[in-house]
């Protein structure tokens, strides 16, 4: 079973998909800008999580929208490594929809922690 911990829609840049090609410091001053405030949920770190994307890009330029939808994946969950998670192998389901004719750009986010029968978090999904 899953339990929502924490949902928001993120405007994002038009060029976010290209941050994935820095390294190190720059990679993760990158992401922060594109998602300051992201909250510090500390007391999920060892959780196993579930994460829903739905990303609206604006193609009014007449072209199709830069970026693979794995790019803006892993864009997101390197951005929550630190939130949410310790490290984004803890993330065992990602759904994802990209919307490439939105009127703006944007990310709605909405991050799912696991429950098991027992009632203790994070070890185990199986059965959902």
């Amino acid at each position: 079973m899953k339990q929502l911990i924490w949902a928001k829609l993120i405007p994002i840049q038009p060029q976010a998909s290209a941050g994935y090609t820095l390294k190190g410091v720059q990679y993760k001053e990158k992401l922060e800008s594109y998602f300051p405030n992201l909250p510090k949920l500390t007391n999920y770190m060892k959780d196993r999580f579930a994460i829903n994307l739905h990303f609206n890009l604006n193609s009014s330029r007449g072209h199709d929208s830069k970026g693979d939808l794995d790019n803006f994946i892993k864009l997101i969950t390197d951005a929550c490594t630190g939130h949410f998670w310790k490290d984004d192998k803890q993330v065992d389901e990602i759904k994802a929809i990209i919307n490439r004719y939105s009127a703006q750009n944007s990310v709605n986010i909405a991050i799912y922690h696991f429950i098991t029968e027992l009632g203790r978090k994070g070890k185990s999904h199986q059965g959902d």
